[in-house]
């Protein structure tokens, strides 16, 4: 029988599980709209090859239960 204890333990996990998600589909999506533009690009400067960088792209200190 589940405890008030596990059940408040469980819905923390399922509410990070659920942030995770949300996360990988928001890089996913972010991925796609990089190669929609390098791909304008190279439309639109025939024989260039377009390097996008990421400068200082840091992912700080995430915290899931704080």
């Amino acid at each position: 029988m589940p405890t008030e204890d596990i059940t408040t333990h469980f819905n923390e996990l399922r509410t990070d599980i659920v942030l995770l998600y949300e996360l990988k589909l928001a890089l996913a999506t972010c991925d796609y709209e990089l190669e929609t533009l390098k791909h304008q690009y190279e439309v639109l400067n025939p024989g260039k090859v377009g390097n996008i960088v990421v400068v200082d792209f840091k992912l700080v200190n995430v915290c899931l239960n704080c």
